[in-house]
């Protein structure tokens, strides 16, 4: 037997989710510089911008996913076709977690530099107070001292 109408339609959703996994892949390719700039928020755009495409892709295979196993009358070969697309979308998906997971990793000794950088500087300010005596803010104290 054969359904090549679904085989058709699963093929389609894999190039297109293939092509949408380059795509990412290629968006990553500099992250890691992206990372050290000062101005993350259009990283965090591109961010959302990948994971509401990937959710829409996801959304779209829960329903093939669940034709394609229910349906009796596919061939082996469709079969094998298929799964070698699928194998071609997994890769892809385990280099876009690679680059990710490397991603986090700077994100996190980023954010563990920015912490170091912070507590010194909340301890210069703790020993200015101890030791500089009372900081007045007031404006009046400079006519007070004069």
């Amino acid at each position: 037997m054969s359904n090549p109408a679904l085989t058709s339609r699963m093929q389609d959703f894999f190039s297109r989710q293939i092509a949408w996994y380059e795509r990412t892949l290629r968006d990553l390719g500099d992250l890691e510089t992206r990372l050290k700039e000062p101005e993350l928020q259009p990283l965090e755009e591109q961010r959302r911008t990948h994971v509401e495409g990937s959710a829409l892709l996801e959304k779209e295979f829960r329903a093939l996913v669940k034709e394609w196993q229910h349906s009796q009358d596919l061939s082996a070969a469709e079969r094998d076709e298929v799964r070698k697309s699928a194998q071609g979308a997994y890769q892809l998906a385990n280099q876009i977690i690679a680059v990710q997971t490397r991603g986090a990793n700077l994100a996190d000794e980023r954010l563990a530099a920015l912490r170091g950088t912070l507590n010194e500087i909340r301890r210069g300010r703790d020993l200015l107070r101890k030791y500089g005596g009372q900081l007045v803010l007031d404006a009046s104290y400079i006519d007070r001292k004069i």
